[in-house]
């Protein structure tokens, strides 16, 4: 064993430019010295020092090349790096009361940089941080409730430290705040597909030995990590499988905040949301068993999972953004028009899942009468779930609050619902499903059709696109009979995606041919003794 005494109030500087070993030595620098290292450092040892403060005997990294360093999880009372090259570890790093950044940054790789609740941090800034680039944490040890306690972290040469505040908690020995700036955004689907505004950085934080209590955490990000528009980005936090929203974020001074659970969650900034879960079927396309058909996805209906269709005719953009049909499906709230890829209409591994068309929702308020807060255009699938343009997920609404909400579907050629009572809706997730098929009670006044097997749906045979079904017109009006006999003129049948193929087979006709239903036959049988099939007034 050797031993290195550097005595106290001298102000020496002990220079080494190979590797500084210390093995088991006592290893002490006295007040005012600094111990300049151009090599590795490796300690398995406490290191001592004199001093206080700006006289805290101090090791300084000071290569030309990047230096690796391990202390073993024993502490350093004072270290600074001004090395332009960085710093790696090889093991765990502790420092006691004072860390400086001059130039460069350190790697944390596979292992942890510790600081102790009482360690000031100097000077970091860009480029001068503690960048987690593997499993490391950058971690700082609390025992007692704390406010405005930094980490300064940050990936590349972006400084995006994360400070955090803890009130009434209860602190396990060794507890710790740990965190990583990732330098990325996070991927979806956690981050919606669809959401506009975001951060290119998340703070992923592990909260461990603080059992009670609140831990408030703020991460700062730099102007550059901005997508979107920044006064909409708000603080949220991702356990791994809830989104909450945070407690703010301030746009001054680039900070995102949110209140940190216990374990491991992430931090991040993005524009606030709501999804949900809606299940009901479209009269026209019900067959049975729960199972709408997809015709007009797949001609043939024969399925091979992962393969295209047969002979698609669904568009691949928003339907409802055409001439066609505009006029009576407002959009609001929602200025990018929805497309999807070919491949979402793929066959799905589950057929309950292949996509029938498309479809119009509306979130509204829980007033009466309820007003329009967001629409969406969105997919059905053949079990009747409803699902954003990637053909899986829950249904987005971007920028809005968790609320109670009234929900509205509406079709092309059917009759629109509505939820005979408001839906508490929040970022929770598996989102709970709304089941609007099971009951007619689900809709609103009860307007729903009754499909084979006691389920519910939309009334279908709206041809005309306003809001009833009716062979005869009223009042002047064009019923939807005429509307497709309009349609249909001189010709037998016509072909394609159209209102007017309201039993949703691919053609349009006023006859049957071959045993087959008519469109105007299919309208006879939604209406049964009925004069019309009306929407309720929402």
């Amino acid at each position: 064993m050797k031993s290195i005494l550097l005595p106290a109030a001298c102000f020496l500087v002990f220079s080494t430019q190979a590797q500084l070993v210390i093995d088991n030595a006592t290893f002490f620098i006295g007040e005012g010295a600094v111990v300049t290292v151009q090599g590795n450092l490796t300690s398995n040892v406490a290191i001592q020092a004199g001093g206080s403060g700006a006289t805290l005997g101090k090791i300084q990294l000071k290569g030309n090349a990047i230096q690796n360093i391990n202390t073993n999880g024993f502490v350093i009372p004072r270290l600074e790096i001004d090395n332009a090259m960085n710093a790696s570890l090889v093991g765990d790093v502790r420092v006691g009361s004072l860390l400086e950044f001059t130039n460069g940054k350190f790697l944390l790789g596979t292992a942890n940089f510790i600081l102790e609740n009482a360690t000031v941090v100097s000077n970091a800034g860009p480029s001068k941080f503690l960048e987690a680039n593997g499993t490391g944490e950058a971690r700082r040890l609390v025992a007692a409730n704390v406010a405005d306690k930094v980490i300064p972290v940050g990936f590349g040469s972006n400084y995006t430290p994360f400070m955090y505040t803890t009130t009434g908690g209860t602190y396990d020995a060794g507890a710790f705040v740990g965190v990583k700036a990732t330098g990325s955004a996070i991927p979806t689907p956690q981050r919606h597909p669809r959401t506009e505004s975001f951060l290119g950085t998340a703070w992923k934080v592990n909260r461990s030995g603080i059992p009670t209590g609140t831990l408030a955490g703020k991460g700062t990000y730099v102007d550059g990590q901005v997508t979107g528009t920044e006064a909409d980005i708000v603080g949220m936090s991702w356990n791994g499988t809830t989104w909450a929203l945070g407690t703010g974020q301030d746009v001054a001074t680039n900070f995102v905040g949110a209140n940190i659970p216990v374990g491991a969650t992430d931090l991040y900034g993005m524009n606030k949301f709501i999804l949900t879960n809606v299940k009901t079927f479209l009269q026209g396309s019900y067959n049975s068993g729960g199972l709408m058909k997809d015709v007009l996805r797949n001609q043939n209906q024969v399925f091979t999972p992962g393969n295209p269709p047969n002979n698609n005719i669904l568009p691949l953009a928003d339907p409802y953004r055409t001439a066609d049909y505009l006029t009576s499906f407002p959009h609001f709230e929602n200025a990018d028009p929805e497309a999807i890829a070919l491949s979402v209409l793929n066959n799905s591994a589950n057929a309950g899942d292949n996509i029938v068309d498309w479809v119009f929702v509306e979130l509204r308020t829980n007033a009466t009468p309820s007003v329009v807060v967001q629409t969406r255009s969105a997919l059905i699938q053949r079990d009747g779930d409803i699902v954003d343009i990637d053909g899986v997920s829950n249904l987005y609404f971007k920028k809005v609050d968790p609320n109670n909400y009234n929900i509205a579907v509406k079709h092309r050629n059917h009759v629109g619902v509505r939820t005979a009572n408001p839906q508490a809706i929040s970022l929770t997730q598996p989102v709970a499903l709304l089941n609007l098929s099971t009951s007619a009670a689900n809709y609103l006044n009860g307007v729903a059709a009754t499909l084979s097997g006691g389920l519910f749906g939309l009334y279908g045979g709206n041809a005309n696109k306003n809001a009833n079904t009716r062979i005869s017109g009223v009042d002047g009006t064009i019923s939807d009979y005429e509307f497709i006999k309009g349609f249909v003129g001189a010709a037998a049948q016509v072909l394609g995606y159209s209102s007017s193929d309201v039993n949703m087979n691919r053609n349009s006709r006023i006859s049957g041919v071959d045993a087959t239903v008519s469109d105007f036959e299919f309208i006879k049988s939604v209406l049964g003794s009925a004069a019309q099939r009306a929407q309720p007034t929402f």
